[in-house]
């Protein structure tokens, strides 16, 4: 599709090898660990490996019962019934883009939006629950956040998720020259705050993720947690955005170091000083604060910390001060353990 902020370098026909699938679910199936294996298959677009390539790795994770859970990412164009089956049957994960409803207005992702909706139509009606559904937001499709926001509570009961473009990677310039205004981002995602927590008609991980934290019952943010990501050549990264990024590879998964070992590497964000973040008081919660391939992502780009902070501190501060307002925080509390 050729997305105008994608930040996967353009490299063509260079995919993981299906003949090594068996070493790669052998290799994770060592690490010391006994809870389950979390795996997200990304790309590029994950879905042009085809329906075998997939069937064949769930038949090799199969050689370990309850083992594994898979999350695939994909622009959703080519989910048809015959792939959404199979995931069905082995229980993925789903992740997909919408930025916008109308087709005239959505030039980011080369006019995707019809095809987007048929398949999430398609996913609704086969009662698929584990669905996400993000919206990336710039300057072209901010007029229109509330909007995508009453479109998925009014058709799904899938998970929405919504951020502004992060400007990375390949095409790294020309996505920060279509980042989303501050003013009217913000006022957005306000308004859409003050109806979910009122109405809370669909699951928005950020908002639920953001009152557990001002409630004390927060985890780390799921995008600072140790995670190994696997290049097509084998090689081994702690952070996805720096595949490729020769400097920070660790080693190649099929080397006789473990799982284990390879996560006491130092992580990228020791070699970045934070020292402008030590004082905020949402620097746990954070991304920027807490996400070292972000921050090494964002080198060059000076005044996109600035920018992160102006945009979503008094997002944070309204949520934080709605939820000291809120008079019954034992339902609070309820609602939030119900969707843990």
């Amino acid at each position: 599709m050729h997305c105008e902020y994608c930040n996967v370098e353009e490299v063509v026909g260079v995919d993981f090898p299906i003949y090594d699938i068996d070493n790669l679910i052998d290799w994770l199936d060592r690490s010391d660990s006994n809870d389950i294996c979390s795996i997200q298959w990304h790309g590029g677009e994950s879905l042009l490996l085809g329906y075998d390539y997939f069937f064949r790795i769930f038949v090799s994770q199969a050689r370990y019962p309850s083992r594994f859970c898979n999350t695939v990412s994909t622009n959703g164009l080519l989910l048809d019934d015959k792939i959404i089956h199979l995931f069905a049957e082995n229980n993925v994960i789903i992740k997909t883009s919408l930025d916008n409803l109308d087709k005239a207005f959505d030039k980011q992702r080369n006019y995707s939006c019809e095809k987007v909706i048929a398949s999430l139509n398609r996913l609704h009606e086969q009662e698929y629950k584990d669905v996400y559904v993000r919206t990336t937001v710039s300057s072209k499709n901010q007029a229109f956040l509330f909007d995508i926001y009453k479109f998925m509570c009014e058709n799904y009961n899938f998970k929405w998720e919504f951020a502004p473009i992060v400007p990375t990677g390949l095409k790294k310039e020309q996505a920060f020259s279509l980042l989303p205004d501050s003013e009217p981002f913000r006022n957005s995602t306000i308004n859409i705050f003050n109806h979910w927590f009122e109405h809370y008609p669909v699951e928005i991980p950020f908002f639920t993720e953001m009152i557990k934290f001002k409630l004390g019952m927060s985890d780390p943010p799921e995008i600072s947690q140790p995670r190994l990501n696997v290049g097509p050549d084998g090689i081994v990264y702690r952070c996805p955005l720096l595949i490729g990024n020769h400097k920070y590879e660790v080693n190649h998964y099929i080397s006789n170091t473990t799982i284990k070992q390879l996560y006491q590497f130092d992580c990228v964000w020791k070699k970045i000083s934070k020292v402008e973040c030590q004082e905020c008081q949402y620097k746990r919660f954070c991304r920027l604060a807490s996400c070292a391939y972000l921050a090494v992502s964002l080198e060059g780009l000076d005044g996109y910390k600035d920018y992160f902070c102006q945009l979503w501190k008094p997002i944070y501060d309204k949520i934080c001060a709605t939820v000291d307002r809120a008079v019954y925080t034992e339902e609070i509390h309820n609602l939030i353990k119900t969707n843990r």
